[in-house]
C-alpha cells in the first residue's frame, strides 16, 4: 500500500494541488562539492502548467537563486488525496544553464561528487513543533516518516537515524530524485496530526573518500496552517539554526523576540 502510494505522489510532482500553493516556490536541495564539503544550494523545478487550471505552478524554469541555503520549506497535503503527505525534500543537481532572478543565468555541472560515490540523507534530530517563538516537542507524540526505498521515522526520542541512501553516482555526478514525507499522529496512520509547522534536522553524506558531510540543514513542513506562520517559523530557523556555526539543539527552545519585533 505505501508503495502504490508513493508512486502516485512521484507521478504527480512537481504538480501542485489546492491554489494557494501556486504563488509558493518550493527549493529543492541542491548538493555541490566544494573545497572538499557538500555545500547545499535551492533550486526550484522547470515552469510547469497545471493540468486542470493552467496555471504556471513557478514563476520561471529553474529559478536557481539561493546559495548555500539551509533552510527549506515544504507542504504537506498539497494532493487533496493525500493530505499528511509531501513529494518533498526533493535532491536536485541537474546539468543545464538556469536562469536566475536578476535575468542572469548560472550553468550546474552535477554535484561534483566523485563516481562510485554514495550519497545519503541523515536525519539528525527529533520530530520538533512551531510555538510561534521557537520549536519544541510535537504535543502529541506525532512522527514523521521519509521513505526512499527504505523508511526513516522521526519522532520524540529518536535522535540520529541511520543515513538513508539516495543516490550511487555510477556514469555521472548528477542527481533528481524526491523523498516521500507522511506525517502521522500518535498512535500511527489511525491518528490525526495536530494543526502546525513541523521541522527536523538533517545532512547529507559521502561515502566518497575525503569528502565532508554538508552542515546541517532543516527541513520545516506546514500542516494546515497559514503561511504567515510557516514563513514566520522558516525566517528563525534561518536566524536562530542555520548560522555558520552549528547551532545547538538549545536554541530551539529560545524565543525569536527580533523576529516579532521586525513583524510588528
Amino acid at each position: 500500500m505505501r508503495f502504490s502510494k508513493f508512486c502516485v505522489i512521484v507521478s504527480l510532482s512537481p504538480v501542485l494541488v489546492t491554489p494557494v500553493a501556486f504563488a509558493e516556490v518550493h527549493f529543492d536541495v541542491s548538493p555541490q562539492l566544494a573545497n572538499g564539503r557538500i555545500v547545499t544550494h535551492g533550486v526550484t523545478h522547470a515552469s510547469t502548467i497545471h493540468p486542470w487550471t493552467g496555471v504556471d505552478t513557478t514563476p520561471a524554469a529553474h529559478n536557481y537563486d539561493q546559495p548555500d541555503m539551509r533552510v527549506f520549506g515544504y507542504e504537506l497535503g498539497e494532493d487533496p488525496l493525500f493530505p499528511t503527505e509531501a513529494n518533498d525534500p526533493g535532491i536536485n543537481n541537474e546539468t543545464g544553464s538556469y536562469l536566475l532572478e536578476s535575468g542572469d543565468t548560472v550553468s550546474l555541472s552535477g554535484t561534483g561528487l566523485p563516481l562510485g560515490s554514495v550519497l545519503s540523507f541523515t536525519i539528525q534530530s527529533d520530530l520538533r513543533y512551531w510555538t510561534g517563538a521557537g520549536f519544541e516537542a510535537v504535543p502529541d507524540l506525532e512522527s514523521l516518516t521519509i521513505t526512499f526505498g527504505s523508511t526513516r521515522t522521526i519522532g520524540t526520542g529518536t535522535g540520529v537515524l541511520s543515513p538513508l541512501p539516495v543516490k550511487t553516482f555510477i556514469n555521472d555526478s548528477t542527481v533528481h530524485l524526491h523523498l516521500a514525507a507522511e506525517l502521522l499522529g500518535n498512535g500511527g496512520a489511525m491518528s490525526d496530526p495536530t494543526t502546525g509547522i513541523y521541522m527536523f534536522e538533517a545532512r547529507l553524506d559521502s561515502s566518497g573518500a575525503g569528502v565532508d558531510s554538508s552542515l546541517p540543514f532543516w527541513i520545516v513542513y506546514n500542516f494546515g496552517d497559514t503561511e504567515i506562520n510557516h514563513q514566520a517559523a522558516i525566517d528563525w530557523a534561518n536566524s536562530n539554526l542555520a548560522v555558520p556555526e552549528p547551532a545547538t539543539p538549545a536554541l530551539w527552545m529560545i524565543g525569536a523576540a527580533g523576529l516579532m519585533r521586525r513583524r510588528k
